[in-house]
């Protein structure tokens, strides 16, 4: 077995894993909603910050950024309870705080007590291997009580791979993006809802955030976040075709799917432009998808209407290039 190599704070990776046997777990978008979202509950708890990433039917790529563990008085008991809200519900959450307090009130060491146990759940977090645990536990949880199955679902531990900024990283973005078009499952990665480049085009702030830090030169001192989305985006769809043009074998017979010549040299001429009726397709799927649909005072009002009804404290709205905005999950927008 080969052994894990760990990088520094600060640190990109390609992480894979397949279902054993190569089954097709993730068959249906069901299944793929269900790990999207235990993916990015997984993350907002343990601060892993995913690049993009791609569900298949049999086996998944995420690629993320492991940053540096903050001090402890940054990941205080308010911070620690904040983001176990991202993959406990409410009760569960209430019942920790209850403990902390009987804890502190039987024991002159209960403030010692409490802090062991902040601990325990600090340990879990900015951690790669731990992120990945808890990702493929919570879903193979799911998936053998949906499916009345026992044992195991993944066919062994994941693989990592270590990735450099620049070029390394646009190229293996590229890769992860391009998976359902390699697979013959659409002709544009846009097209394809379970991969992280159709999200950003959709209007996805948080996958925008992830394709800017791609796409950031390394020796550049500014902020992902002062590169403008639209020049971002034409830079990587120009990538995505450059990288994903279809090859053959020497008798002319397909060796590799891909986009056509054609469709690269159309995309040169574009200047990466996404085309107006693909981008209309990615925008008509998020709001189809969502649970409100309005400008920001119509999104917050009906929240507050509905108040009863929905368990997030404040449900984070995601604002699109129109201005207006959707309310995508109740507990999560990825």
């Amino acid at each position: 077995m080969k052994p894990r190599l760990i990088g520094k704070p600060g640190s990109k990776y390609h992480v894979i894993s397949r279902f054993v046997d190569r089954q097709f777990a993730m068959g249906d978008d069901a299944s793929k909603r269900i790990f999207a979202q235990i993916m990015f509950s997984q993350a907002a708890f343990t601060g892993v910050e995913i690049l993009t990433y791609c569900i298949m039917s049999n086996h998944f790529h995420i690629l993320l950024l492991v940053p540096e563990r903050p001090d402890a008085d940054l990941l205080d008991e308010q911070e620690v309870l904040r983001r176990l809200g991202k993959i406990w519900n409410k009760n569960k959450v209430e019942k920790l705080k209850a403990t902390f307090a009987n804890m502190r009130e039987i024991s002159v060491e209960g403030d010692a007590l409490v802090e062991r146990e902040l601990d325990r759940f600090r340990r879990r977090m900015f951690d790669l291997s731990e992120f990945m645990k808890d990702v493929k536990q919570r879903f193979s949880t799911w998936f053998n009580q949906t499916n009345e199955r026992k044992g195991t679902l993944f066919e062994e531990r994941f693989k990592s791979v270590i990735v450099q900024d620049g070029q390394a990283l646009r190229m293996m973005a590229a890769y992860i993006d391009l998976n359902p078009v390699r697979a013959g499952i659409v002709t544009d990665p846009a097209d394809y809802l379970w991969c992280g480049y159709a999200r950003a085009v959709g209007g996805n702030q948080d996958r925008r955030r992830g394709l800017r830090t791609i796409m950031t030169d390394p020796r550049d001192t500014r902020p992902a976040s002062a590169h403008p989305w639209k020049n971002v985006a034409k830079r990587y769809r120009l990538w995505l075709h450059d990288r994903g043009l279809e090859t053959h074998h020497r008798d002319g017979r397909q060796k590799k799917r891909g986009f056509t010549r054609a469709e690269l040299i159309a995309n040169w001429d574009a200047e990466g432009a996404i085309p107006p009726s693909t981008l209309l397709r990615c925008k008509a799927r998020c709001m189809t998808e969502a649970l409100i649909y309005g400008d920001q005072a119509f999104l917050l009002e009906t929240i507050d209407e509905l108040r009863a009804k929905i368990p997030a404290k404040r449900p984070k709205a995601n604002k699109a290039d129109d201005g207006l905005c959707t309310l995508v999950n109740l507990r999560k927008t990825n």
